[in-house]
């Protein structure tokens, strides 16, 4: 016994001395990226977390899955036998963290996930009854359950022993049912016709904000915002709303044509600045209550976050993730996390990695693995002048054309075997009468040479309107470019620094992680040139770096 509690002892000791610091939080050990290990299907159309926080639970087209806090392997709660059914939502009980609801293409049902027993406590009539779109069950009172199905929301106050078809909503597509979060019995509706509202728990319902929009709404009339829009009236898809859970009144919604806002509980909306997000397709809204106030937005081009006080959008990076995204929730255990549900399975990423470890924090040795590497200023610098689609160059046209009007347009000409005299009979005799005297018939030949300006092109060149067309779709190759490369810069970096700070101890994630970092440094070179990589080599090499 002695003995090991020496060894042990030691260890510590060893431990301490040699600068090995071992992570206070035991979740903060769980790795960013694909977080899939145990899900059988790759596209996952949902995730969401416990009302503890306690678990993360994650739903394809055919099973529901659940990840325990502290755990490392989804575990199958639920699969749909029926191959005409499919799966559409889930939603866990506000009040009971252990019973999840689960809506499919034959109705609603309610299981405890320890007891594993599913009763179906919603079933419709027609198919487009049964098919169940969306749940929203009262905090507080769980008997107060509402449904979204493919024709109109149900409601039920009895935990659906006697369920009631809403009149004002009895035809519609309802995409999602979402609470307030504040006021008890208060829920929104967002509908194949816009956004509803009931403050009596889902029986009734008034128009919050129509489909229909206006052609000059700020940024839409714009082709490069909205190329959709031709006519004078168009739809917007609304997909999603949250509210703010400091304030009820102020409300978010997420659309086809970018985010709105509501100060005054929906009765007036704006459009919020695009400024900084390029995936104007958001799909899925969660607010941040951990740290920052800030929105993170699922998009058609990934994760973005919102900032309150700027107004302003930042893209967030999560490893490996695609950018076609359905659904996020956030964890808001020690450390809190970010989670994406995407079609290639379960994406998680730290939403502030910090690593607490014996009294210090490992940052200047992580930090040191990429300190000889090129700065992202450097990167995007390099990827503009590979993709030769600098500001400059515009500039460049623009002075060109300008200078094109001192040109003279200078035409030469040049005539031969031509008749030039044109008299006849000028001569007679006896023997020869009224013959020509144009001894050169044939034979003449000139030249001439003109030059014209068009001074008027040094106020207006046609060229102009060719090269502002050249010119927007430039400054769109431009951001294109430079989102990409600043995307697979960060990730790159990320990666490194977790490969320091967390380093696997299986050599299977240790090759893919250095794959997947040769990847990540392929990709930049391939739109800068091998930039990164020459720098790289110039900086082991001990070389003064050069562009």
């Amino acid at each position: 016994m002695g003995k090991v509690t020496f060894a042990v002892l030691l260890f510590l000791v060893f431990t301490i001395v040699s600068g090995i610091y071992l992570p206070v939080y035991t979740e903060a050990v769980a790795r960013s990226g694909q977080i899939n290990n145990g899900i059988q299907e790759r596209d996952i159309l949902s995730v969401i977390t416990s009302s503890n926080h306690s678990a993360i639970y994650a739903a394809s087209s055919r099973s529901v899955y659940i990840l325990q806090h502290s755990e490392n392997r989804w575990e199958k709660v639920y699969s749909e036998e029926n191959p005409h059914s499919y799966i559409k939502t889930i939603h866990v009980d506000p009040d009971d963290p252990e019973v999840l609801y689960i809506g499919s293409g034959r109705g609603l049902f309610a299981g405890n996930i320890k007891t594993g027993i599913w009763t179906r406590i919603f079933a419709g009539r027609s198919a487009s009854e049964k098919s169940v779109l969306s749940v929203y069950v009262q905090p507080g009172d769980n008997s107060k359950i509402a449904v979204g199905t493919e024709s109109g929301i149900y409601w039920t106050e009895d935990r659906g022993k006697m369920w009631h078809r809403s009149i004002n909503l009895s035809s519609s597509h309802i995409i999602r049912l979402k609470t307030d979060g504040i006021k008890s019995g208060t829920v929104y509706a967002v509908t194949s016709t816009g956004l509803h509202k009931s403050i009596d728990s889902g029986q009734t319902w008034i128009l919050l904000a129509g489909n229909s929009v206006q052609s000059n709404d700020e940024n839409l009339d714009d082709p490069e915002a909205a190329p959709e829009y031709e006519s004078e009236m168009s739809i917007r898809q609304f997909y999603c709303i949250t509210a703010d859970p400091d304030d009820s009144k102020r409300l978010f919604a997420g659309t086809s044509y970018g985010m709105l806002y509501s100060g005054d509980s929906g009765k007036s909306w704006s459009l919020t600045s695009n400024s900084g997000l390029t995936g104007l397709q958001i799909r899925d809204l969660v607010f941040d209550t951990t740290g920052d106030k800030r929105i993170f937005a699922a998009t058609n081009k990934g994760v973005f976050t919102y900032l309150i006080k700027t107004e302003t959008w930042e893209k967030f990076f999560m490893e490996n993730s695609p950018e076609d995204l359905h659904s996020l929730v956030i964890s808001s255990n020690t450390p809190p996390a970010l989670w994406a549900a995407a079609e290639g399975g379960i994406y998680k990423s730290a939403m502030y990695p910090e690593y607490q470890t014996a009294g210090h924090v490992n940052a200047q040795e992580a930090l040191a693995e990429v300190q000889h590497e090129p700065s992202i200023a450097e990167i995007r610098d390099a990827a503009i002048r590979y993709a030769e689609v600098s500001p400059q160059k515009i500039s460049k046209w623009r002075k060109s054309a300008a200078k094109s009007a001192w040109l003279p347009d200078l035409r030469f000409a040049y005539d031969k075997n031509k008749d030039w005299q044109s008299s006849k009979y000028f001569y007679s005799t006896a023997k020869e009468k009224y013959n020509d005297d144009d001894i050169t018939k044939g034979n003449d030949h000139g030249w001439s040479v003109s030059m014209t300006w068009q001074l008027g092109e040094l106020i207006w060149n046609s060229d102009q309107t060719s090269i502002d067309s050249r010119s927007r779709y430039m400054v769109q190759l431009r951001d294109e470019i430079l989102n990409e490369v600043t995307r697979l810069y960060f990730e790159r970096k990320r990666l490194k620094i977790n490969m320091k700070i967390l380093p696997s101890e299986h050599l299977k994630e240790q090759l893919e992680d250095e794959l997947r970092l040769q990847e990540l440094t392929a990709q930049i070179d391939a739109l800068t040139g091998s930039y990164l990589t020459r720098r790289l080599m110039q900086s082991n090499a001990g070389e003064i770096p050069k562009s």
